[in-house]
């Protein structure tokens, strides 16, 4: 496991842990503000949730080397999250 929703959850993958779990934190924010029970888009995905989904994605892309904390991360994210969680996307 790369990360939890807490910061217990590191592996030894990361090189630099206190900057990457910084950075990941307020990317896992970053992603809860759009999808998360008051966010943008409002699909109540919950931290877990959305730590699960970007562990699931950083594996599919071959790592941490080819995250790049942005919008096409946290789109991959959103579809996994309403692929494995059955979240719906709002239609706004």
């Amino acid at each position: 496991m790369i990360l939890s929703s807490s910061p217990s959850g590191l592996d030894k993958g990361f090189t630099s842990p206190t900057i990457h779990l910084n950075t990941m934190q307020s990317f896992i924010d970053y992603v809860y503000n759009f999808y998360g029970k008051h966010g943008i888009y409002a699909m109540n995905a919950t931290r877990t949730m959305i730590c699960n989904a970007t562990n699931k994605h950083i594996n599919q892309i071959g790592g941490l080397v080819n995250f790049g904390y942005d919008t096409t991360d946290r789109e991959a994210i959103r579809d996994i999250l309403i692929e494995d969680y059955q979240l719906v996307f709002p239609n706004y």
